[in-house]
């Protein structure tokens, strides 16, 4: 049986995981409660990672460490450094990516939906990891493609002004049958990452479409049914 992971080969030198709908993640941030354990054993297996720090995510821009944070910490990004436990952000449709820096040895795990993206929380964890920007890695997961992720204008307008996507790709990948324009929002994360200084070879793309594709959950396929994956990386020493 196929592992219920996916890994990134850029981020082949640390321990880490995009996890598929078949290793089910509770939908809170409770995920470390004793009664939760068993969720984790088949991703814990295929990835090598231990307790996964996670805190409660509210659609913002706030990147906090790992080591000080709870479950009832409000944050979308976490950062751990060499020592540090595993950080972990969870999805079904908004962007998860994970971030490591080659020569220190730090990471973060962020979740990105397009709120978050607008208030540049991408950028942000790249900060907080104190590295030279030619030294991290950075691996974008499985989210909403732009076949599925129609938007209004006020969202394509934000990304714009918000710096996250060219004036002249606002329109790039056409419009629902709806009318409504199609966001491309993993590749707004990767051009915001390109701005601060990391380069397109050190970006790579794991997975398709959460909506198009059964092996993901979806929140906007599936509503209130939808579980949530888990993207985890660990810091090396």
């Amino acid at each position: 049986m196929p592992a219920p992971v996916l890994l990134a080969p850029l981020l082949a030198s640390f321990r880490h995981g995009f996890s598929l709908r078949s290793a089910q993640v509770p939908t809170d941030h409770t995920f470390e409660a004793p009664e939760r354990a068993a969720a984790l054993v088949a991703f814990r297996a295929a990835t090598g990672l231990g307790a996964v720090r996670q805190t409660k995510q509210v659609h913002g821009a706030t990147i906090v460490e790992g080591s000080a944070s709870t479950e009832q910490t409000e944050a979308d990004g976490l950062l751990s450094f060499p020592g540090g436990s595993a950080v972990g952000v969870r999805t079904a449709d908004c962007v998860p990516i994970l971030l490591a820096d080659r020569v220190s040895g730090a990471v973060a795990a962020v979740h990105a939906g397009w709120r978050g993206v607008v208030a540049g929380i991408a950028p942000a964890a790249v900060a907080g990891l104190g590295s030279r920007p030619g030294s991290i890695l950075a691996a974008i997961g499985p989210a909403i493609g732009p076949c599925c992720f129609e938007v209004g204008l006020e969202v394509v307008d934000a990304l714009v002004d918000g710096g996250a996507m060219p004036e002249d790709r606002r329109f790039a990948n056409g419009r629902s049958g709806a009318g409504k324009p199609l966001v491309d929002l993993r590749a707004c994360v990767a051009f915001q990452l390109e701005k601060n200084g990391i380069s397109k070879a050190a970006i790579a793309l794991v997975g398709g479409c959460t909506y198009c594709d059964a092996q993901y959950h979806s929140f906007r396929r599936d509503g209130a049914a939808s579980g949530r994956m888990l993207a985890a990386i660990a810091p090396n020493s």
